[in-house]
């Protein structure tokens, strides 16, 4: 038994369940495989600790019947100076696979998500699929490459082509934005003049609902919307000041140079009326239009929801907080996603619509740990009070 980062983990069940059928669904704008639009699938090559693999699935004859079985070939550098690569096969029967991928995708839909410190929980896995991954030689659970991306993926008898995983199974979704403290938005505490005595009462608002939910997300919802109103009630208001760190705010205005403030009117109004999904909070921007633009934009050319997806492929492409973001798009060619029951389905990159649209109909804004990524409270700075809130974006669970 030994326990594993969820990331690594999702790259292996995305890897297991793909084999586990000769033909993969292509998704629609919701994430679900479309009936009757599959690809042939005819490869999967990652490179490992011990070799670059390639996994395909054959038929032999086995006892006299003709038996599906998953192939695994294995290229590994020779040791001895200037000799031939070595190659190694090895065969596992396709049924006791396709078993192995149902129990692995079980243990990520199963695995707790957070540690009382607001870290990502590690996945433990138990003596049967550790036997199973010890039987294929399996050396490195994720895979290694030099980018993001570790799959290689073979369809319809074309040349294998970078392919992402991402994952809609289990407690944990796949995070589009993570920045921590890097991703927090500052406003500026305006009216009427705090002293530090009300401040910290702000602050100590709901300390004991959040020790007694251990940070659960409702209680972190709640708790930020209790100190905004309380601070409205005490005379004062929160106007956007700016981003709090440094890349992230040139970041976001590679994309808008208003992108910073509308982010942080999205998620002040996630908070104070309790939305999450981002359509549903796209559709709250149309109606209160905070940054004042031309409603022929955002009927006709439907301005917020172009901004959304911006961001969205950006992040998607490999935008972060803490890391410069030069434009660039890095999409890979496809990407694998696993639906809320585990199943595999296919997005082609190119049709950047129907990707768009799932990205719009199925991300969330998620609540980070108040602690660890130091966000609503009053803090002083040069003489003035700042509420800080932070930007966290996921695929939904559902």
């Amino acid at each position: 038994m030994f326990t594993i980062s969820r990331k690594e983990w999702i790259e292996l069940v995305g890897l297991m369940k793909v084999m586990s059928k000769p033909k993969l669904s292509w998704s629609n704008n919701k994430g679900m495989p479309i009936k009757g639009r599959t690809a042939r699938l005819e490869c999967i090559q990652r490179k490992e600790l011990n070799g670059f693999r390639t996994y395909r699935r054959i038929e032999e004859e086995v006892e006299g019947v003709m038996t599906p079985l998953i192939e695994i070939t294995c290229v590994r550098e020779n040791p001895e100076e200037g000799g031939m690569p070595i190659t190694e096969r090895l065969t596992v029967d396709a049924e006791l696979w396709a078993d192995a991928a149902n129990h692995a995708a079980e243990l990520l839909r199963t695995a707790p998500s957070t540690t009382e410190g607001g870290n990502d929980a590690l996945l433990e896995v138990d003596d049967a699929m550790e036997a199973f991954l010890d039987d294929i030689q399996m050396q490195s659970i994720g895979g290694i490459s030099e980018g993001p991306y570790h799959i290689l993926l073979g369809i319809n008898g074309q040349k294998t082509a970078v392919t992402g995983v991402l994952n809609r199974c289990g407690s944990i979704t796949t995070r589009l934005l993570d920045g921590g403290r890097a991703a927090n938005l500052k406003l500026l505490q305006t009216g009427t003049r705090f002293a530090q005595p009300m401040a910290q009462k702000v602050n100590n608002e709901g300390i004991e609902v959040l020790e007694e939910s251990h940070n659960s997300t409702e209680a972190i919802s709640r708790v930020i919307r209790d100190r905004m109103v309380m601070i409205e009630r005490m005379g004062s208001s929160l106007k956007y000041d700016d981003v709090a760190d440094k890349v992230f705010r040139c970041n976001l205005a590679m994309i808008d140079l208003h992108m910073g403030r509308l982010l942080t009117e999205i998620v002040r109004t996630s908070y104070l009326e309790d939305l999450v999904r981002i359509d549903e909070l796209i559709a709250r921007m149309n109606e209160e239009n905070p940054l004042k633009v031309k409603q022929e934009l955002i009927e006709k050319h439907r301005y917020y929801e172009h901004k959304l997806r911006q961001l969205l492929f950006a992040c998607l492409g490999g935008m972060r907080p803490a890391k410069i973001y030069t434009g660039s798009d890095n999409l890979p060619a496809f990407f694998l996603l696993l639906t809320p029951d585990g199943t595999p389905v296919l997005f082609d990159a190119t049709d950047r619509d129907l990707l768009s649209r799932f990205l719009m109909l199925n991300t969330r804004l998620e609540r980070g740990h108040l602690e660890k990524d130091h966000y609503g409270e009053l803090e002083r700075e040069n003489n003035q009070y700042f509420f800080k809130l932070n930007l966290k974006l996921s695929l939904t669970k559902r």
